[in-house]
């Protein structure tokens, strides 16, 4: 059966639309929302080199622009770091509503059928496998599914335990965030993007970026963001922020983020995950945009290469995109571990001590592993030692770093049943 259904408009989901479409395929985007509801009202970031990865036309320059640096500020805000990305990594900024015109253009140019108002509810079963979706327009059937509903996914909640697919996600890898903009006063600022860390004490960041004509706050912790929590967060920024006001001019809302490593196993017969569906982010930033458009790209090459939606077949998109992408982010896991679980004085105490460096922040960013030579550990160590607890929690968190990253590389190269399942527990114990 030559029929896709794409569950979700996810960014990821679109993009293996437009091009499964081009392929030759029957392609249908079932989404709930309306067309003009998809999207936040806010920027996001991502890279551009996505767009060109997947064939895509990039946005005409008018609609992004560079993203500015961050300086990344402790809880005492006595250090102000400046981590430089690494060479040739561009990040840009664009509005999401912009983003996803761009790519639902794409989808339907490329021939696939976008369906909208329509909630889904699970998977179709059918003798134990996915043969389609389950929707408030009745069921209706496919060769593939492919999830791009997102982090609490009502397709991947619910497959066959026989898939051996992760269901639900952890507190912990969840990010929950409160996101708006406010207008500014006129004036010159030193740092225009501010991240703080553990603001207010609170396990998670705040930012205020300064633009032209605002100031684009976001609050985010690894609990709810409660009404008390961000009184007390946007009273704390307005005070150090002196140029922002009470006036809110859009956003106002929140947001939750999957902050995890990639799931162990996000393919099963006739089943695909992609985006958020399948914890494609950067987990120690939650940006995962660019990750899921490749993976779109991936999940349309691999299927159109033998028409095949078995998980033989399938697992071969896993284990690319673990190659390209999902295994240096794998690693970086550990490092939200550790940012997430120690207290804002150990915070302070590790970049104080620069435990935690400039450089460390870059690479994290980017998404690249966190590296720490020997010289350089001896020399975190030396600072580290009136306090030795934390230093042995960096320390864990980087060989936890390395043996994720080393894991996830380490995927059996195709499909074995007996093969995939003793690797999955290795993964996911590290």
């Amino acid at each position: 059966m030559k029929k896709i259904l794409v569950a979700g408009a996810g960014h990821g989901g679109l993009v293996a639309a437009g091009c499964l479409a081009r392929a030759g395929y029957n392609v249908e985007v079932v989404e709930k929302l309306g067309r003009e509801e998809l999207g936040y009202d806010w920027t996001d970031i991502f890279e551009l080199s996505s767009f060109d990865f997947a064939g895509i036309p990039r946005p005409p320059e008018s609609e992004y622009t560079l993203k500015e640096q961050m300086t990344f500020i402790n809880p005492s805000r006595t250090v102000f770091l400046n981590p430089r990305k690494p060479a040739n990594h561009f990040e840009y900024k664009m509005e999401r509503k912009d983003i996803y015109k761009h790519l639902l253009r794409f989808a339907e140019d490329g021939g696939a059928i976008l369906r909208f108002g329509i909630n889904i509810d699970g998977p179709l079963v059918e003798n134990g496998k996915v043969s389609g979706i389950r929707t408030s327009a009745g069921d209706m059937r496919c060769g593939l599914v492919i999830d791009a509903c997102g982090l609490d996914s009502p397709v991947r909640s619910n497959l066959p335990e026989g898939y051996h697919i992760l269901k639900k996600f952890a507190e912990g890898q969840r990010f929950y965030t409160y996101r708006a903009f406010f207008a500014r006063k006129p004036g010159d600022v030193k740092y225009k993007y501010k991240i703080y860390f553990y603001h207010n004490g609170e396990a998670g960041i705040s930012w205020a970026a300064t633009e032209e004509k605002y100031i684009d706050i976001l609050i985010g912790r690894f609990t709810p963001v409660t009404q008390d929590i961000m009184d007390r967060a946007l009273e704390d920024l307005r005070e150090d922020n002196p140029l922002m006001t009470r006036e809110r001019i859009r956003g106002g809302y929140g947001a939750m983020i999957s902050v995890r490593k990639p799931l162990p196993l996000f393919v099963g017969n006739g089943y695909a995950a992609v985006g958020d569906s399948a914890g494609m982010t950067i987990p120690i930033i939650g940006s995962g945009i660019a990750n899921s458009i490749i993976a779109g790209k991936i999940l349309a090459d691999t299927v159109a290469k033998n028409g095949d939606f078995s998980i033989n077949n399938l697992w071969n998109y896993q284990k690319a995109y673990l190659d390209a992408r999902g295994a240096g982010h794998a690693g970086l896991d550990a490092m939200k571990e550790l940012l997430s679980g120690v207290r804002a004085k150990d915070m302070d105490f590790m970049m104080e001590r620069r435990i935690i460096t400039e450089k460390d922040l870059g690479r994290a960013g980017a998404g690249g592993e966190i590296r720490m030579p020997l010289s350089d550990i001896l020399g975190r160590a030396i600072r580290g030692l009136k306090n030795f607890p934390v230093l042995m929690k960096v320390a864990r968190a980087a060989g936890r770093s390395k043996k994720l990253t080393a894991a996830a590389l380490a995927a059996p190269r195709t499909y074995d049943a007996d093969a995939v399942s003793a690797w999955m527990d290795v993964y996911s114990r590290i």
